[in-house]
């Protein structure tokens, strides 16, 4: 089974490419999706994230209000850097769990969709990865028509990530995702034939 990372910043359009490589046959393990899974209510990182941030972090119904999460650790980097100690081995807990399943499924291809692939030790382990790229005026674009962010608070969070370059520079395969949907369809075909024939 072929384990294969696949990172970009905020409003690259890392999901519409998992989305392709799904389509083309690969699983997959989404983290964004593992990270609520982790924090659900009487789950242990739910209980260490209100001990750390406070009730203040929680909705009335006790689950995580996610947004003031983000606004307070984004703001913070040594509070960022807590909670993903909190989050980021519970997530590597979680995927191990369903790379197995996957394994016991006889999958060829896993795709591991991963915003902090490099910067969390819960998937540093993955080989090779696919970094999605993208122009930042269509970034900011696309999150502000998504989240109805505006355009300072955007560019806020793209500069509290890595930036595409540092991304690059570990990347083995790397898609630009600036243009047109059929470019990117070029792009994600020429990748998966040559991670399918690894």
């Amino acid at each position: 089974m072929k384990i294969v990372g696949l990172t970009g910043g905020i409003g690259s359009g890392k999901s519409t490419v998992a989305g392709m490589l799904v389509a083309r046959g690969a699983r997959l393990i989404d983290a964004d999706e593992l990270a609520r899974v982790v924090v659900a209510p009487g789950r242990p990182a739910h209980e260490d994230i209100v001990r750390e941030f406070g009730e203040g972090v929680l909705n009335p119904d006790r689950t995580l209000a996610r947004e003031r999460l983000a606004a307070v650790v984004f703001q913070d980097e040594s509070k960022r850097q807590r909670l993903n100690l909190i989050t980021h081995p519970r997530i590597g807990e979680e995927m191990l769990r369903l790379l197995k399943g996957y394994q016991e499924d006889g999958a060829s291809v896993v795709i591991i969709d991963a915003a902090l692939l490099f910067e969390s030790p819960a998937t540093s382990w993955i080989k090779p990865a696919i970094v999605v790229v993208c122009r930042t005026e269509v970034k900011v674009a696309r999150v502000c028509a998504r989240d109805g962010a505006g355009r300072e608070e955007v560019l806020a969070r793209i500069a509290s990530q890595w930036s595409d370059e540092e991304r690059v520079k570990l990347a083995d395969f790397v898609i630009d995702n600036s243009g047109t949907r059929e470019e990117l369809e070029e792009q994600v075909e020429k990748v998966w034939v040559t991670i399918s024939a690894r």
